[in-house]
Parts: C-alpha cells; structure tokens; sequence
C-alpha cells in the first residue's frame, strides 16, 4: 500500500507492518513527551518579561480503541503557531491511526445460513486541517475544514462493501466546549467527510 506519499509517507508504512509499526509510533510519542534536563535553565524573567509557560502553543494526543473484532491506535497535534493553544486565533491540526477489524457475513434466507465467509480488514486514516478557535465567556468554540484520507484494505474481497480502497476528500469539524463549573464541562464534537 504505497497509494500515500509524502506528509503520509510514515503512514503507508504504519499500513503495511501492522502492529509493529503501531507499537513504534506509541514509543516514540511517549518519548517525546518528556523533557531533558538542561545544562544552562532558563533564568527566572524579572516582573515585565513574559515567562517560558505562558505561551502553551500545541495539543498533543493518543489513544487506543479495543473492542472483540476491532482494534484502533490513534495519535494527533493541534499547534496554535501565533496564539496560546487556549486563546482565540488560528489553529493547524494532523491526526492519524491504524487498526484492524473482522466480520462474517452470512447469506441464507430465513433461519437457514447457506453461506458463511470471514473477512479482515486494516484500516488507516489521516487528516490535516487548518481552524480557528473562539471563546465567548465559558463556551469554546472550534472549526476545522480541510484534507482527510482513509483507506480499507479488506481480505477476501468483499464486492459488496463499498468501504474497500483509498479515499480522499474534504473534512469539516466543530468542536464546543462548555464549562459548566471549575471542575466539569460539557462538549459536542461534529465531523463530516
């Protein structure tokens, strides 16, 4: 599966090993969320300097779906590159996952199978989408629209499923996000693609 290039390079490869390459991307997510310690730290900025955690400029995620005949790794960014990632202004974002998920489709009439076939499938995605985040009092509004890929590769073939192949197309999202105290909210997320 060599369909992807490019900023999805990584991805056709996470598409074709599996859960070895699945098992790698969590790594190096994890690694990466931890901090060296520094030779030379930051001095402490006098009252009129801005401090170095002020300006928290990306969102950084990852995730696991189980379940008895699927499974699904997942891992995105959301970066604010001219705004803190929790004020109004423009917003890039990349997500991607990979997983694997069986069925059985059985043909027959009435309490009769004649027929009995056992498909698997890997499935991968990605997106990267351009936004802009808003904020009226404790409502957070988020609005995404750009590129989304997807791909089923499923064995036998099934003729019938019309999810089977590559697909690109347009995505669109909305995000709201509502404090309803100091320590609860409530949130509604939108897609389509």
């Amino acid at each position: 599966m060599l369909c992807v290039q490019g900023i999805f390079g990584f991805f056709a490869t996470c598409a074709r090993h599996g859960r070895w390459a699945a098992m790698v991307l969590l790594t190096v997510l994890s690694q990466s969320a931890h901090a060296e310690p520094q030779d030379n730290p930051e001095p402490i900025p006098l009252p009129s300097q801005p401090r170095a955690y002020d300006h928290y400029w990306r969102e950084i995620w990852a995730g696991a779906d189980v379940s008895k005949d699927a499974w699904l790794v997942y891992s995105g960014a959301t970066i604010a590159p001219w705004s803190h990632i929790h004020k109004d202004g423009f917003r890039l974002r990349t997500a991607f996952g990979y997983g694997q998920y069986n069925y059985n489709k059985h043909l027959g009439t009435g309490a009769t199978t004649v027929y009995s076939e056992n498909f698997k499938a890997d499935t991968a995605f990605a997106d990267v989408l351009a936004g802009y985040l808003v904020q009226w009092g404790p409502m957070t509004a988020k609005v995404f629209a750009g590129v989304s890929f997807i791909s089923h590769n499923i064995a036998p073939f099934d003729d019938e499923n019309f999810s089977t192949g590559d697909e690109f197309g347009f995505k669109a999202a909305i995000e709201l996000w509502f404090d309803t105290g100091p320590s609860t909210w409530t949130s509604l997320d939108l897609s389509y693609s």
